[in-house]
């Protein structure tokens, strides 16, 4: 066995490297989003056109559909040299390092086409490194460190999304969006080098790979398709977590949607939205992050759960008081980091909450589940939130949204003892242990 002193520095250096996993992760998002949207328009190319990049995170939401096959299938000889999740994630890293200097070098003014189809590639891959990172870090750390690699990782994730957007936008200032877009795919190989270092477990549980014989459409459908949802579903009151996943953020999200057209009515200016929202957002969502790891490590999963829930209804409320106040530049910046805050440590708690509800042996498959879930009420259920804010106040609005909460408070009561055991700590060694 290793002293505590390794132990400890061997912890270290894996969270530094969850670190650099979730800014790869991060980087592509905003890539083929916004950032992609304003070398559109130096392009020239027209408003129509650019709404219609929007589908292109379309496979963010629809991952779950092939992730079953992540979980079943191996790389070939990469998988040996390097082990199976590991392997997936290093061909995922080097396809975006490919397609990113691909968009590099394709003019929108005269490829717009072309760059459409890379960017959807980009976006596919993206989110099949997602998943494939998610069910990497669920099963390289135990119980009782998960939470504090989740925040690493989402630190890592918040790093990414600071700059790939206003990042690049400040290099492009300066650079030619070829030379910004070949920068941003240099920066994607740092996901490359965090995985050479890591020195996780080879996960060959689970699916067994495909045998030479040859099998039934039905039998490798059941195997591949049916038996990671029956799995899932050996929970303790599992349709109640599924209801849980679905209302747990619901209120945050109805938020979300509608806080930019609330700071224009309120007077706010582009500048004052971008630097209170970019800079004081950005420190504050890094603060909540490690406090969401540090709560679950004290407090256990289910109070740390019930907290960030209350969080979110708090958070929502300081919005209430904001549109009271008019044009005020230090109350915004007082709700934005108080909102922030709260989401860093609800969003972290959240995930380490989708980490104990993974089955070893299927961990892609139940974590890309289980966010595209959360990504359904995001995009589908919390897209009318336009049309209830048009029929009130924005103070009746944003009680509203924290409301919303009521029902995930509701369904955590219900399944405080089903989750109490989740959290529990499992005799689970450290990596470092398992090599030994």
């Amino acid at each position: 066995m290793f002293s505590a002193a390794s132990r400890t520095l061997y912890l270290q250096k894996s969270m530094f490297l969850q670190l650099l996993l979730g800014f790869s992760s991060g980087l592509p998002y905003l890539l083929v989003f916004s950032t992609l949207s304003f070398r559109l328009l130096d392009a020239g190319i027209t408003k129509a056109a650019i709404g219609a990049f929007a589908l292109v995170k379309l496979p963010y939401t629809f991952k779950i559909l092939w992730a079953p096959l992540l979980d079943r299938y191996s790389v070939p000889w990469l998988a040996a040299k390097l082990g199976k999740r590991q392997a997936w994630a290093v061909l995922t890293q080097a396809l975006l390092m490919l397609f990113l200097l691909g968009m590099a070098y394709t003019n929108p003014a005269h490829n717009t086409l072309l760059v459409a189809i890379i960017a959807i590639v980009i976006s596919f891959v993206s989110a099949s490194q997602d998943i494939i990172l998610d069910g990497l870090r669920t099963d390289a750390f135990p119980a009782e460190t998960q939470a504090a690699a989740t925040a690493m990782f989402v630190a890592g994730y918040r790093v990414a999304l600071l700059t790939a957007g206003a990042g690049a936008l400040w290099l492009a200032a300066s650079l030619p969006w070829e030379m910004v877009y070949c920068v941003m795919a240099a920066l994607q190989g740092l996901g490359i080098l965090a995985i050479l270092f890591m020195r996780a477990p080879d996960v060959s549980v689970g699916i067994p790979a495909p045998k030479a014989q040859k099998t039934s459409f039905f039998v490798w459908g059941n195997r591949t398709l049916i038996e990671p949802f029956r799995a899932f579903m050996s929970h303790e009151r599992w349709l109640w977590l599924i209801v849980l996943v679905l209302t747990y953020k619901l209120g945050d999200a109805c938020l979300r949607v509608m806080i930019n057209p609330f700071y224009v009515e309120m007077g706010y200016t582009k500048m004052e939205i971008a630097e209170i929202t970019k800079v004081f957002g950005f420190a504050a969502t890094l603060l909540g992050a490690f406090m969401g790891g540090t709560l679950v490590a004290r407090w256990g999963l289910y109070r740390s759960l019930v907290f960030g829930a209350w969080g979110q209804m708090l958070s929502n409320l300081a919005f209430v008081w904001l549109a009271g106040r008019g044009h005020d530049i230090y109350a915004l910046a007082g709700v934005v980091m108080t909102e922030n805050v709260l989401d860093g440590i609800s969003s972290t708690v959240f995930l380490a909450f989708f980490a104990r509800l993974c089955k070893k042996e299927y961990t892609i498959t139940h974590f890309a589940m289980l966010t595209s879930l959360m990504a359904f009420t995001r995009d589908v259920i919390a897209s009318s939130s336009g049309i209830v804010a048009e029929q009130m106040s924005w103070a009746g609005f944003f009680i509203a949204t924290a409301l919303l909460v009521i029902p995930a408070l509701i369904v955590l009561s219900m399944l405080r003892l089903s989750i109490q055991k989740l959290g529990a700590p499992t005799p689970q060694a450290l990596p470092l242990e398992r090599e030994i």
